[in-house]
């Protein structure tokens, strides 16, 4: 994994500098030159359409952009987690995190405080208070609104 490193002109106050590397372009068109670096953002302000970059250095300069959508971000956000996961260990930590579920209130010990367990008969909530008490049920509070 490399780093990217962002250039900017060398007056100024150097915060001023670096908000307005990161400040997103606009045009009225999609974007035709190159980015300065990978995840930069352009407005294209007639459609309105969002693009963001995906390389520095194509080809033809149009091609560092991708077009983005509200939509596109979750299954990129999954696609990159999948693409830096180690060999399953982020699915394994982030499917640990998924709220129990059963046809009753919930009976054994929680594995961690603030866990969630949902019964999916009379749809009710719990969340764990603890890990550890005598009585297993007793790990659990019901969530209620009021």
């Amino acid at each position: 994994m490399s780093k990217q490193k962002i250039t900017y002109p060398d007056y100024g106050s150097r915060s001023m500098r670096v908000l307005e590397a990161l400040t997103p372009l606009t045009g009225a068109a999609a974007p035709v030159k190159h980015a300065s670096f990978i995840g930069q953002i352009y407005v294209e302000t007639t459609t309105p359409a969002l693009y963001v970059a995906v390389a520095t250095d194509s080809e033809v300069a149009a091609n560092d952009w991708a077009l983005s959508t509200i939509a596109a971000v979750p299954a990129a956000v999954a696609a990159a987690i999948l693409q830096a996961d180690i060999p399953g260990e982020i699915a394994a930590a982030a499917a640990e995190f998924e709220p129990l579920k059963g046809a009753v209130a919930p009976a054994a010990h929680a594995d961690f405080i603030g866990q969630i367990y949902v019964d999916t008969v009379l749809g009710k909530g719990y969340m764990a208070i603890a890990t550890d008490y005598a009585d297993e049920a007793d790990d659990w509070k019901e969530i209620t609104l009021s």
